[in-house]
């Protein structure tokens, strides 16, 4: 099945299409890579190259590492222009590997934010307001964000839920192709499953069990709209956001606080 997210339009769409369809047919969902490819391609259409010639300096300039740029983003950028390059030696083409970073630099530093109770609480009354403001999307990052609290999953798993992926009855939900490609049943509180319920009815999902649950003319909400939200509700409850690599993020919601625990808001 070949599941492109986005369009690509330089010299190199052909074989980045198909450095796709290889990784995803090994069972991968290759959907973070597909990004990077994306800055790859429009980085080798902004020059105006017209044949495939991965060379030293191209591959330098797109892996450098920009001055206030996390450290995580340019291992992401390496890891993509690394793969790309050997993709490209083994269909016959020159192409300039760009070497491992240095011991240390894949080190994960950041420290996750943890919510108090009562930023909590802000947070998810904004979300409940903005329903009203946008009655669509709105009800819809609600309930995503709720999910996102309430189960631990990550965004691209809730995005990629379907019907058939929820059990009403036994307030359960499987995660196909999570982490590591691996599945696994989540626990979920009746009330957010009643929730739950109530908005596939609403917005006509219900009797669909091959839609996403999360979905506009048929194509799941992006991971971007969902990080849009949720800035924008930070802003709204007056939580203070770090700027890039600081927080908070979406994940972090993850991440309880065992010392002050409460119910589901």
């Amino acid at each position: 099945m070949k599941n492109y997210r986005y369009e690509y339009i330089s010299v190199y769409q052909d074989i980045i299409k198909e450095l796709i369809n290889f990784n995803q047919s090994l069972g991968f969902k290759y959907e973070v890579a597909q990004k990077q490819l994306k800055k790859f391609d429009r980085f080798i259409y902004s020059k105006n190259i017209s044949e495939i010639d991965l060379n030293k300096q191209l591959v330098n300039e797109f892996a450098s590492k920009s001055p206030h740029e996390a450290q995580s983003s340019q291992n992401i950028r390496v890891s993509c222009i690394r793969s790309l390059a050997k993709f490209l030696i083994s269909k016959g083409y020159e192409a300039y590997v760009y070497p491992p970073l240095p011991r240390g630099a894949y080190t994960i530093t950041f420290i996750p934010y943890i919510f108090t109770n009562q930023e909590l609480q802000k947070f998810f009354t904004v979300a409940d307001e903005n329903v009203e403001i946008n009655k669509k999307r709105g009800k819809a990052y609600s309930l995503i964000f709720r999910l996102l609290y309430g189960t631990g999953m990550r965004v691209s798993e809730v995005l990629s839920l379907m019907l058939e992926d929820i059990d009403f009855d036994q307030n359960l939900i499987l995660v196909k192709n999570g982490k590591h490609n691996r599945e696994r049943l989540i626990p979920v509180h009746p009330e957010l499953m009643k929730n739950f319920k109530e908005y596939l009815v609403e917005s006509n999902r219900f009797y669909t069990s091959n839609t996403f649950c999360f979905s506009h003319d048929q194509k799941p909400f992006s991971t971007d709209s969902v990080y849009s939200a949720f800035r924008n509700y930070l802003w709204k409850a007056r939580i203070p956001h770090g700027g890039k690599s600081k927080g908070p993020r979406v994940h972090d919601f993850r991440y309880p606080n065992f010392n002050n625990i409460q119910t589901f808001p």
